[in-house]
């Protein structure tokens, strides 16, 4: 669990930092444009929700 904590941040960061290159996740593209950082936020909570439950286990 802590594994797939670590991969949804670092797709998250990697969700507000590639729209500067013009560059996107595919999987972060399905959830429209415009709504990155939205998605991001989330993805960086749920991952690091993920990542501290799973390193209490």
């Amino acid at each position: 669990m802590k594994g797939w904590g670590i991969t949804l941040i670092i797709l998250g960061i990697g969700s507000f930092i590639l729209p500067a290159m013009n560059m996107q996740f595919a999987l972060i593209s399905i959830f429209g444009e415009g709504n990155e950082a939205g998605v991001g936020v989330g993805f960086i909570a749920i991952g690091a929700l993920m990542a501290f439950v799973g390193s209490r286990q």
